[in-house]
């Protein structure tokens, strides 16, 4: 059963990471095909269409619950299977309209956020080996890095309009015992897994080579298409983010909690959680270090006292938030202002 929640938001209101539909599609075709998926609630995500824009998140939080119900651990390679020429549409069309291999992976590179608002795609060249990494502000799970990495080989592999694409793949996460479903997805590729990122590793010599559909004036009406997409694309924030400035809102009343602060992200604590653990962080992290920022200010802009920025932090005595501030700085708030303002 995937989980119920709210996939579906306009562009114009999404402030946190967000993947388009073009990634979110091809999972939900594959899942048609599991009985033990929700039928109706695939449909309705179907019916979102490839512009859509799914939280990372909640994208994350299916997968997961995907993976549950089918026990299917492959499930990225195999959506990425199930993509055509077109599928990631003006990405694809202006990277395989570029004059030269290397165009086509900074094109790549540099339209990514149309696709994944997370993606920090880097291409990078190092003597005989150009590498393409799939790096992202959010942490990919194994089935997430699957189907990036599966799903641009294969993009990249119709280019060649039948030859066999050489090179290496990285792999990020441990190697499974069973490697027959990246053998369809990569062919021969030699693969790498426990890798420090996600990436492509390609013969740099492919670079200067021309692309068989390299046509300039199409590519350059569809490069200016792109720009005008990427520079209407929302502004994003992370969770950790979003948990700074819900923390921030609730400190002064003195409710500040996990709880108070999944509830106003609509998520539960168990969750907020994990998606905090997958960006490297926890509640109990960001709170100390908004109350610690906060707290600075306080002393250096403001004369309140120790027990009224206690309160304004959400401490329940002034001596807590003393003991919390000599654990920060090493010294007594009183101290720490009278270093500012001898």
């Amino acid at each position: 059963m995937l989980p119920r929640v709210g996939f579906g938001c306009d562009v114009s209101e999404v402030q946190e990471p967000c993947y388009s539909g073009h990634l979110v599609q091809p999972f939900v075709q594959l899942l048609k095909g599991y009985p033990a998926m929700d039928s109706a609630q695939l449909s309705a995500l179907a019916e979102l269409g490839m512009r859509a824009r799914v939280p990372i998140a909640v994208a994350h939080e299916m997968l997961r619950a995907a993976i549950e119900a089918s026990g299917d651990q492959d499930l990225g390679l195999k959506a990425a299977r199930t993509t055509e020429y077109g599928h990631f549409e003006v990405l694809e069309y202006a990277a395989g309209t570029a004059a030269t291999w290397r165009q086509a992976f900074q094109v790549m590179v540099k339209l990514a956020p149309l696709v994944n608002d997370a993606a920090q795609f880097r291409f990078e060249v190092d003597g005989d080996h150009a590498l393409l990494v799939f790096a992202s502000r959010v942490p990919l799970s194994r089935t997430a890095a699957d189907f990036c990495s599966a799903a641009f080989w294969i993009a990249i592999q119709r280019w060649l309009d039948g030859e066999m694409l050489q090179g290496e793949v990285w792999l990020a996460h441990p190697e499974p015992q069973d490697l027959s479903e990246y053998r369809k997805s990569f062919g021969q590729a030699k693969l790498l897994f426990d890798t420090a990122e996600n990436a492509l590793l390609l013969p740099a010599p492919l670079l200067e080579q021309p692309l068989r559909r390299a046509d300039n004036r199409l590519h350059g009406v569809l490069m200016a298409h792109a720009e005008r997409l990427l520079v209407e694309l929302p502004r994003v924030e992370s969770l950790s983010e979003r948990v700074r400035r819900g923390i921030t809102e609730t400190m002064p009343d003195g409710t500040v909690s996990a709880e108070r602060v999944a509830a106003m992200l609509n998520m539960s604590r168990r969750t907020l959680s994990r998606q905090l653990g997958a960006e490297g962080t926890s509640f109990r992290a960001l709170l100390e270090e908004v109350r610690q920022r906060f707290a600075k200010h306080y002393l250096e802009s403001t004369n309140m006292g120790a027990a009224d920025i206690a309160f304004m932090l959400g401490f329940s005595q002034s001596a807590a938030f003393v003991r919390a501030f000599r654990r920060w700085t090493g010294c007594a708030p009183g101290e720490y202002r009278r270093r500012l303002r001898p």
